[in-house]
């Protein structure tokens, strides 16, 4: 895992913003509802096809996030007002989608519909 998609800092903001501050100083603020729309979780996008399952649109407007805890090493889990919870929202694909002017006027490394978890995600720890 690269040091700017390792979190120092992850704060959710009421029920509508979550903020993480990267090791690498830079800060993400993401809304819920946005982070709800880009689920990659099976119920949100087909398995096979990669396709988007999940009709973006029709999310409450007022959609937020009621819970949100640590998975390992890796990624974050979220409960939403909607009673979504089956994401696992890497940080890696949390770096990536930054919402930010600066992440999204940058290039993309690689265009994959889909974010898949790579092995290096995953740590073990052995004592």
């Amino acid at each position: 895992m690269k040091i700017s998609e390792v979190p120092k800092g992850i704060k959710k903001i009421g029920g509508k913003e979550l903020k993480i501050s990267w090791s690498d100083g830079h800060e993400s603020v993401y809304g819920f509802r946005s982070l709800r729309q880009s689920c990659q979780c099976a119920m949100c996008v087909d398995e096979w096809s990669g396709k988007q399952i999940l009709e973006r649109d029709t999310l409450p407007k007022d959609l937020e996030g009621v819970k949100v805890n640590v998975v390992g090493n890796y990624a974050l889990g979220m409960l939403f007002s909607d009673g979504h919870s089956t994401g696992l929202f890497t940080f890696k694909h949390l770096r990536k989608i930054c919402p930010c002017e600066a992440c999204r006027n940058k290039p993309e490394e690689n265009l994959e519909q889909k974010i898949y978890m790579e092995k290096g995600d995953l740590k073990t720890r052995v004592d």
